[in-house]
């Protein structure tokens, strides 16, 4: 789903077909279509807060690009600002065939991007 999420938090997603899917793990992730977004995933199912807020107004959302979800800071603790969309599950699945560490290889190389979301308080 789009969100300014990180990019590694995994079984979370969004989809926009009214169609039952089976759950992916995936980092952030989203799938549109007909212009609903569906959630998918144990990850973002297992918090009803999270799941009300990610198909909401709030946070951003953006075309999955795996290089750009790859290079997206992320917070295990807080709602994500930014989520990823995916256009189908057809789309998900092509991932499956994706050079996975040439993928994580370009990310490092250009380097995260700045977060959507303040630093972590300090513990005491």
């Amino acid at each position: 789903m789009d969100g300014g999420a990180g990019a590694a938090e995994t079984a979370n997603g969004l989809a926009r077909d009214g169609r039952t899917q089976p759950t992916h793990e995936s980092a952030l992730n989203a799938v549109t279509s007909r212009d609903r977004l569906k959630i998918y995933g144990g990850g973002i199912l297992s918090s009803p807060g999270e799941t009300a807020y990610a198909v909401g107004p709030v946070p951003q959302r953006r075309p999955f690009d795996l290089i750009e979800v790859l290079r997206t800071p992320y917070r295990i603790d807080i709602l994500q600002p930014l989520y990823y969309v995916l256009e189908s599950f057809r789309d998900l699945h092509a991932l499956t065939r994706v050079d996975l560490l040439a993928a994580v290889a370009e990310a490092r190389r250009l380097g995260l991007h700045a977060p959507l979301f303040p630093p972590k308080p300090l513990a005491a």
